[in-house]
């Protein structure tokens, strides 16, 4: 009997278990649930760095791959297998310009020719490099790195009158390399002989000229500052004073007077010769 009544407790208690979790709408009727269907998400194969490429490295099988990207997120400058299907073969031996992260797409305007010089394909159209002396001193201490933006200054001496005089000629230059360094990235510090600037014609002209005429020193720019760069016009050399003319001219010196005695018989005479 016991059994029984436990058992008649049990079955209630799951039947009210039942009515509980079941929904059920104002009017008794269970309610359906409406699931969204969520839109297809287009993707097309993006060419991309497998590992970490370093900046000038050759481009190859063992570095990049194909990997699907969104395609509304895919940049008119991605390399794409519907575009370019053989692309890996294709630009396999170039170079590539900057660092590459794994993951990180390809872009067609960062690819080098492998027979490109290293340095040639840093340079962006009609701009040179430039290489200008330099120490700790000159060079902010060693902290100035490759991609950092500087000041140009000329110490030189003043002509016609002592001391010295510094100016900036060159304003916000971007460096491309320390001695041979030209990826900055690994290193805090760097005291370099060589600094190698990303210079214009006129611009390679003036700092020419400059380090003819005196000592240039660096001055490393904020990274917030404007990227504009700058030619500030070198002084003109300032003109030395005229001396005053002076005229030399010959003079005879004063000779003494001179005197002699003539004797004539008995009588002595004086003459002064002039």
């Amino acid at each position: 009997m016991m059994r029984a009544l436990i058992m008649m407790i049990a079955l209630a208690s799951g039947l009210v278990v039942v009515f509980l979790t079941y929904p059920t709408s104002d009017d008794g009727r269970a309610e359906a649930v409406v699931v969204d269907e969520q839109p297809e998400i287009l993707m097309q194969e993006v060419l991309v760095a497998s590992v970490t490429i370093e900046q000038g490295e050759i481009l190859g099988t063992q570095n990049i791959r194909w990997q699907k990207w969104p395609e509304a997120a895919v940049h008119e400058g991605f390399v794409t297998r519907d575009s370019r299907p053989e692309a890996i073969d294709d630009i396999a031996g170039t170079t590539i310009r900057g660092r590459l992260f794994p993951g990180e797409p390809v872009r067609e305007d960062r690819l080098t020719a492998s027979n490109t010089s290293y340095m040639a394909s840093l340079l962006p159209a009609g701009k040179r490099a430039v290489a200008v002396k330099v120490s700790a001193e000159s060079a902010a201490g060693g902290f100035i790195l490759p991609n950092d933006r500087v000041d140009v200054l000329l110490t030189r001496q003043r002509e016609g009158q002592g001391g010295v005089h510094t100016r900036t000629i060159l304003r916000s230059v971007k460096i491309l390399a320390i001695d041979q360094l030209a990826d900055g990235a690994e290193s805090d510090t760097l005291v370099g002989r060589t600094a190698t600037l990303e210079l214009d014609a006129e611009q390679t002209e003036t700092i020419t000229s400059a380090e003819a005429s005196g000592m240039l020193s660096l001055a490393l720019r904020s990274m917030t500052d404007p990227h504009d760069t700058e030619v500030v016009s070198l002084p003109e050399p300032e003109p030395v004073a005229a001396l005053p003319e002076i005229v030399l001219t010959q003079t005879e010196p004063e000779r003494e007077a001179t005197t002699i005695r003539i004797r004539r018989a008995v009588t002595v005479e004086t003459v002064t010769l002039p």
